[in-house]
């Protein structure tokens, strides 16, 4: 996979992603233009506990937290092997204050990408076997299997060094914290 600078415009063949990359620019345009102070981030997947899924691509880790938590079995949308960059909700908010509570002068670029951790549906699965030994996980890709296969790591060198950025939260702890929020 290649790794996206936050400089460069993300391709997408989805509504979605390029309306996005439409927000990134008018942003960069107002900016440059008219001086408006903007700031913008370039999230990969939430993983939150308040998160209600919304048929996403990264939506299965949330939903399938959820029905670990409910003694319930989970068919996977997903290849059990596709790796999707994700962040924990509590590093999006700090990414966000960091962000929003720094001088303009600091922002250098619009957007910044911000990331914490890659995992894949196994690597989930295997995790949350931890906690519930029984829990089973079937996989079934559907179409957003196609829409995840485009998915590139998003770099976010230059957020960490601009910020000083460095998430807490890696797959194991927001699996811990996820069910212990949900319990």
């Amino acid at each position: 996979k290649i790794f996206w600078p936050s400089s460069v415009a993300i391709n997408s063949n989805t509504i979605y992603g390029k309306t996005k990359i439409a927000g990134e620019i008018l942003c960069n345009y107002y900016n440059q233009k008219f001086k408006v102070n903007v700031r913008s981030l370039r999230f990969p997947g939430n993983i939150s506990p308040d998160a209600i899924p919304l048929n996403g691509v990264t939506g299965y880790a949330t939903e399938m937290i959820n029905s670990a938590i409910k003694e319930k079995n989970y068919t996977c949308y997903l290849d059990r092997n596709s790796k999707l960059p994700m962040i924990y909700i509590a590093d999006t908010i700090r990414a966000t204050m960091i962000l929003m509570n720094s001088p303009q002068l600091k922002i250098k670029q619009i957007p910044y990408n911000i990331t914490s951790m890659n995992f894949s549906p196994k690597e989930l699965e295997t995790e949350i076997k931890k906690y519930f030994p029984s829990f089973k996980c079937k996989y079934i890709p559907d179409n957003r299997q196609r829409i995840a296969s485009q998915y590139k790591k998003l770099n976010d060198k230059d957020f960490r060094i601009n910020f000083s950025w460095k998430p807490k939260f890696n797959l194991q702890l927001a699996v811990k914290e996820m069910i212990n929020n949900l319990k």
